[in-house]
């Protein structure tokens, strides 16, 4: 009879790394639902002003100069007063993500050496630190929604002016508020073809800060907790979501190790960038490279960590050997899954459209329509 086959230590973060990001995706999804609902109000009262101060009712006066000014204002109070409403919103998501994030990224650690190995000590004032300091691209993410609804007025305002001219023009006929009011709210032609207005690409902007800042997020916490336990960790490596959506540079990454001041272990090159997120939208992570079981035991711990170490099953210390896990794809990981977890990831119907080969890799990975609150993300700790 053969010995048991011991799972590596590294294997086992990353499993849980990628089982984390489904679970952001699905998060994501709730938040993102909050804000567009939000939005949609705001889209709502933009276009209830519009008609009732219809700037197109009389030819072009000063009458309807003043008219037109007195629209555009309104609308901006309307989207400042959204906008510092979504603020608010995303703000709590964020600070309550980061206390999750904190609990889940020790639970996981107990789990997986099944001992209490990691310092996690952040404070909420660490946490809230966290989401109003964090920076997306050389700005602070509450800034993002601060500045959105003068860009968006500005969108606005031109796309009326635009529609006024078409319609001073005789360039469209029938309802000559109808034309202001489509390029707000998009429109489908008579050929089948999607024009996206302004409030299309308003959701499609909020949607990709939704999902980056809540990453961001989620892995500075991580960073933060690798960080407390250099005595622990030797290294990161970078695990990306590799499908169809996977941009040249995380594939480029994925599978790297370097060490915790982001230099590079495997090789000369360069370090690693700011990130993850490395850019807009972005599901790679960092997984931690656990120092082996023999160079923990002759290494500088604490008297708590040591008499963790002790305590440790022999099988989890056989599966400490520091090295890093091979490379995995996002499909080849799925595949070696409980029909538990492949159905908890896609979703009964997803999973047997996957399992009869039916849908694609952007579809599987795909979250879309499957949201999962925060609540229901703390009720799975300690559950797997």
């Amino acid at each position: 009879m053969g010995g048991l086959i011991v799972q590596p230590i590294e294997t086992k973060f990353i499993n849980a790394a990628i089982k984390n990001q489904v679970d952001l995706e699905r998060f994501s999804e709730h938040v993102l639902g909050k804000v567009v609902k939000v939005l949609g109000q705001a889209q709502d009262e933009i276009l209830k002003a519009l008609i009732v101060g219809d700037p197109t009712i009389r030819p072009a006066t000063e009458w309807r100069r003043k008219r037109l000014e007195r629209l555009n204002a309104r609308i901006g109070e309307i989207l400042e007063e959204h906008y510092a409403k979504i603020g608010e919103l995303h703000e709590k998501d964020l600070i309550d993500l980061a206390g999750y994030t904190k609990d889940k990224t020790a639970a996981d650690a107990r789990r997986i050496f099944g001992v209490n190995l990691f310092d996690v000590t952040l404070t909420e004032a660490n946490l809230k630190a966290i989401v109003t300091e964090t920076m997306i691209e050389g700005q602070v993410i509450g800034k993002w929604w601060e500045s959105k609804p003068l860009d968006y007025r500005q969108r606005i305002e031109r796309s009326i002016n635009q529609g006024m001219q078409k319609i001073e023009l005789g360039l469209v006929q029938g309802e000559s508020v109808g034309e202001l009011v489509r390029a707000i709210r998009g429109y489908k032609d008579k050929m089948g073809i999607i024009h996206p207005g302004v409030m299309d690409v308003t959701r499609r902007e909020a949607a990709a800060l939704v999902r980056t800042s809540i990453h961001q997020v989620a892995q500075t916490v991580r960073m933060r907790i690798y960080e407390a336990n250099k005595d622990v960790i030797k290294g990161l490596q970078v695990v990306a979501t590799l499908d169809t959506r996977t941009t040249p540079l995380c594939r480029a990454l994925d599978g790297r190790i370097f060490d915790l001041e982001r230099q590079p272990l495997d090789d000369d090159g360069p370090p690693l960038p700011p990130g993850p997120p490395f850019h807009w939208q972005c599901r790679s992570t960092l997984v931690p490279i656990i120092k082996s079981y023999a160079e923990l035991a002759g290494g500088d711990l604490s008297e708590e960590k040591r008499a963790a170490l002790e305590a440790m099953d022999p099988g989890t210390r056989a599966s400490m050997n520091g090295q890093v896990s091979d490379k995995i794809t996002y499909e080849e990981w799925l595949k070696t899954q409980s029909e538990r977890i492949q159905k908890e990831v896609l979703g009964e119907t997803r999973w047997d459209l996957w399992r009869k080969g039916k849908i694609t890799m952007a579809d599987m990975v795909h979250q879309n329509g499957r949201p999962l609150t925060l609540e229901e993300l703390r009720k799975k700790i300690g559950s797997e």
